[in-house]
């Protein structure tokens, strides 16, 4: 196996606590009041209001998966490149996925990860701006390990546990995790765009399937043809290429 890259500065600190509302509203709160270094990581073993994309709630049980948020600073990211944070944070979490599961790990766009059709890992990237610039963003990620029921309003839902048949040490994850966020942050710093949208589209779920969407108040069909530089999604529709934001179009089953 590829050896696992180690982490240097992601993790560290780590504020670790019991119960947190949400570790992307702690980690907010700490940016505004104080001035964490660079990969500072806030950790909650149990979330009571943990936060996903449009406003959903992340459901996590206690102690059974990885939900955390990691402060970063890219102030050499052009605002109109932002999207390219959500494209490493995916990146990472499915290359950490892939040493534990058999199946390709997929990306819903902008930010789910996915085994099959079953959602693993959810992502929210809320990013702090100042003048023409990120000060710095809040990495949230919230990845299924060890729990192995879920909620019955839940649609999709998989673990770790569910796709190997076995527990795992939530530490070794994590450890993993922070290595490959690391590894991906710094092909970011060296400027490598194209080569991680390649690896980003490589990865996009139903890709080249005809696919069913909610574009504001109608339903399309389409097929998800790859991402823009801006991070927009582009479909085909009736022959015709389209790219829309994350507020303008859902996927639908």
């Amino acid at each position: 196996m590829i050896p696992k890259p180690k982490a240097t500065y992601i993790g560290s600190p780590l504020l670790e606590y019991e119960t947190l509302d949400s570790t992307n509203t702690f980690s907010q709160d700490l940016v505004s009041k104080s001035n964490p270094s660079e990969g500072t990581t806030v950790l909650a073993h149990f979330q009571s209001a943990g936060k996903g994309q449009y406003g959903r709630v992340w459901d996590s049980k206690a102690k059974e998966n990885i939900t955390l948020s990691i402060i970063l600073r890219p102030t050499f990211l052009a605002i109109k490149d932002q999207f390219y944070l959500n494209v490493i944070t995916s990146l990472a979490v499915a290359e950490c996925l892939e040493y534990y599961v058999k199946d390709v790990v997929k990306i819903k766009w902008p930010n789910d990860v996915y085994i099959k059709r079953n959602k693993i890992c959810g992502i929210l990237i809320q990013n702090n701006l100042q003048s023409q610039q990120i000060s710095n963003s809040v990495v949230g990620i919230g990845i299924n390990v060890n729990q192995e029921t879920f909620h019955k309003d839940i649609p999709n839902p998989t673990s770790l546990t569910r796709e190997c048949g076995q527990q795992l040490d939530l530490l070794e994850v994590r450890k993993l995790l922070f290595g490959l966020i690391e590894k991906y942050y710094s092909k970011l710093k060296e400027g490598k765009f194209e080569n991680l949208l390649s690896e980003y589209q490589d990865r996009l779920y139903m890709k080249d399937v005809l696919s069913r969407f909610k574009l504001n108040d109608r339903i399309i069909d389409g097929v998800i043809h790859s991402i823009n530089e801006l991070g927009q999604l582009v479909i085909k529709i009736d022959g015709a290429l389209e790219s829309f934001s994350k507020t303008e179009i859902q996927y639908l089953k």
